[in-house]
């Protein structure tokens, strides 16, 4: 296997379970809270998550762009986790198949009929894993404003001390 994607299978190895941590820290009866109207739920954060991945893995496996339709929030944090980590363990085990070809050719990215962003197949894993963190940030942020605990990622919360 390549020795970058070996590299990016890790780091996304790591980082997914951070963000199993923190979807598993959303407490059931808050699922659906919205606490400012320019903000998804965490939910809806975490339904974003998985859709996310599932995204990008046939993106890569079909050499085009795919963004589907959010789906609708399930209704447990436990449905919520199950859902995030099938996504996450399909797009791990198909990473590790994923060719030279797929991964060096270029994935544009249109908003407004305009290419905004044209990834290689690297580029398009690694700026994942960053989207992934940045929503995994915003559902930490909505579990602190509903007063839930926040669950560290890269070393304890507040919550943990």
């Amino acid at each position: 296997m390549n020795p970058r994607l070996m590299g990016i299978i890790h780091w996304y190895e790591t980082e997914s379970k951070s963000s199993e941590r923190m979807i598993q820290a959303i407490p059931n009866d808050k699922l659906g809270k919205k606490i400012h109207s320019k903000l998804r739920t965490a939910g809806e954060l975490a339904m974003h998550l998985a859709g996310s991945v599932r995204d990008l893995t046939a993106t890569i496996e079909t050499g085009k762009l795919v963004m589907s339709e959010p789906m609708p929030v399930l209704a447990s944090t436990a449905e919520l986790t199950a859902n995030y980590t099938s996504a996450t363990g399909e797009l791990l085990n198909k990473a590790k198949k994923f060719t030279e070809a797929q991964l060096n050719m270029k994935y544009p990215f249109e908003m407004g009929g305009k290419i905004v962003w044209e990834p290689t197949g690297f580029e398009l894993l690694s700026g994942y894993i960053c989207h992934e963190i940045h929503h995994r940030a915003q559902i930490g942020v909505v579990l602190r404003m509903l007063d839930a605990k926040v669950p560290g990622m890269y070393g304890p919360t507040a919550d943990d001390m």
